[in-house]
């Protein structure tokens, strides 16, 4: 997938694993990042 410039996006819980493949590079590093956000966000609410 690497030299077509696509990303295998995957997202872990506590309950399972979800892949998402064929995910352009820019649009897997917005997610990533949009996850991460939301992931803190929640963190730090539970505090």
């Amino acid at each position: 997938m690497h030299w077509q410039h696509l990303e295998q996006v995957v997202i872990a819980t506590a309950a399972t694993t979800h892949d998402i493949e064929g995910v352009e590079t820019a649009v897997a590093t917005h997610l990533r990042e949009l996850i991460m956000a939301r992931a803190m966000e929640v963190q730090d609410n539970d505090l």
